[in-house]
């Protein structure tokens, strides 16, 4: 349906976002689950305007008819399974290849309270129930998850939790664990635009790029500026002493001429 299908491509966009971290994609694959669930009773907006041109039988001038050979989509039916569909595919803490009903249990036993410890860095997500006791142990479950050292993140969590005013921004004390908690991988968009730039780049025309070379052509297409003016810096090439491409004062490539009657002695095998 295309209330599915628009609701689908906005979570898919919004989670292949740079800034996109593991906290907010849960909460956003989550808000999908809860909105696909409430759609069982409440029709979207697409659905809502093709069953009033049904009972009308007409869709913007076009007459319509029903095809028993196609099969009627029950909404309700629709709607669950792709909320049971999406809640099967969260995003966990190890592989799910080869992985047999007990283990499949334990990671997402871990993966959600993963997702509670890492709450508690957001002040407004923390749960009625919060005490700093029970911070002090997420943020040591964090910290050996994480391999750091676990008495600065505990310290910099309690100054996190009585600054005054309260500050949406973690202290000092929690960037190792903040900086470690942003290399987690939330979905593969940045490798698909790496291949992408890789394909620009290694073409048939410059085949021979080296992996070092190619590395560094990535390297400033991803991570370096939009606009980007590389006249002053082919201009401080130039300036040190090397030649521009349609420079006539460089030395000529010397071409090694064939003669026209090299072959001649053998073109006698191929009439």
């Amino acid at each position: 349906m295309a209330d599915a299908l628009q609701e689908l491509s906005d979570l898919s966009k919004t989670l292949q976002l740079r800034t996109m971290s593991i906290v907010t994609a849960h909460r956003k694959i989550h808000q999908l689950i809860s909105v696909f669930e409430a759609r069982k009773s409440h029709p979207g907006k697409f659905y809502t305007e093709i069953s009033n041109a049904v009972e009308k039988g007409k869709y913007h001038e076009v007459d319509l008819s029903q095809n028993k050979k196609v099969p009627i989509i029950e909404p309700k039916q629709f709607y669950q399974s792709l909320a049971d569909n999406i809640r099967t595919r969260l995003l966990t803490t190890a592989c799910s290849r080869g992985q047999t009903a007990t283990t499949t249990s334990l990671r997402e036993t871990n993966y959600n309270q993963l997702m509670s410890d890492l709450e508690l860095l957001t002040p407004n997500l923390r749960s009625k129930d919060f005490t700093i006791v029970s911070g002090d142990a997420a943020m040591g479950r964090l910290s050996r998850r994480f391999n750091i050292d676990e008495k600065n993140v505990v310290d910099g969590f309690r100054d996190f939790v009585s600054s005054r005013p309260m500050s949406d921004t973690p202290p000092i004390g929690l960037n190792q664990l903040t900086e470690a908690v942003d290399t987690l991988v939330v979905s593969t968009a940045e490798c698909e635009r790496s291949f992408s730039i890789m394909n620009g780049i290694c073409t048939d025309n410059r085949s021979s790029i080296g992996i070092r070379r190619t590395g560094a052509l990535m390297f400033a297409k991803l991570m370096g500026p939009r606009h980007f003016s590389p006249e002053l810096y082919a201009q401080k090439w130039i300036d040190s002493g090397r030649h521009s491409a349609d420079d006539t004062a460089s030395r000529t490539r010397e071409m090694n001429s064939v003669p026209a009657d090299s072959y001649s002695h053998i073109s006698h095998l191929f009439e």
